[in-house]
């Protein structure tokens, strides 16, 4: 299924200046992301393209060397179920089949609380471990971030559109180019595509499924 974990944070961090223009009754734009993510799913559907088949997710098991990955996914998710303390952990990675020999890639991951926690880095490596230190019962996966920069530069676009209706057309250039680069991100999009929806992903399936998108 089509997947993106963009957060209002995202929106903040990429156009600062958005905190100030939050209506009095908004607390975030959670609800433009959320009608961005609908488009976007719209856009990517019109196209033929079976949204069961996307984003498949790499499994992972504490302190246990994952399944080789052929997405070269690059974030996280960890939901714990029940948590006892606080539980501290760390993500690890090899390019070699048969060493336990390892680089880490995120040294960061704390919680104390069940919920859900992701968390992204760029280096991405053919297997992965992840070890967390505590008493916890969770499930954790790695998932692409495929469609996150089409559904951020939408987000945006929708975002400058409520400005522009509300206080003029200052707004719309910033509207149009921000959906511009969504439609460029898109365009552009390499993702994955488990074609024969065995929940795995194969060497191929990454390097056939290049879609070019147009409107």
């Amino acid at each position: 299924m089509l997947s993106s974990y963009i957060t209002h944070s995202d929106i903040i961090k990429r156009e600062p200046s958005l905190e100030d223009y939050l209506r009095t009754d908004q607390l975030d734009f959670e609800s433009l992301i959320s009608e961005a993510k609908q488009q976007l799913t719209i856009d990517v559907k019109n196209r033929n393209i079976e949204l069961k088949k996307l984003c498949t997710t790499l499994s992972l098991t504490n302190a246990t060397k994952s399944d080789i990955d052929y997405g070269e996914r690059t974030r996280l998710v960890i939901k714990p179920t029940a948590v006892t303390n606080q539980i501290t952990g760390v993500l690890q990675g090899t390019n070699d089949t048969t060493s336990e020999s390892y680089t880490t890639i995120l040294n960061d991951i704390q919680f104390a609380e069940i919920g859900e926690y992701t968390y992204t880095f760029e280096d991405v490596y053919d297997y992965y471990k992840l070890t967390l230190t505590g008493t916890v019962t969770f499930t954790a996966y790695l998932i692409e971030r495929s469609f996150e920069l089409p559904h951020l530069y939408l987000s945006l676009s929708l975002v400058f559109r409520q400005l522009e209706s509300l206080n003029g057309d200052i707004y719309g250039n910033k509207a149009q180019m921000y959906f511009d680069l969504y439609r460029e991100s898109l365009h552009n999009a390499v993702y994955s595509y488990d074609s024969d929806e065995s929940g795995t992903l194969d060497a191929d399936e990454m390097e056939i499924t290049r879609v070019r998108f147009s409107r």
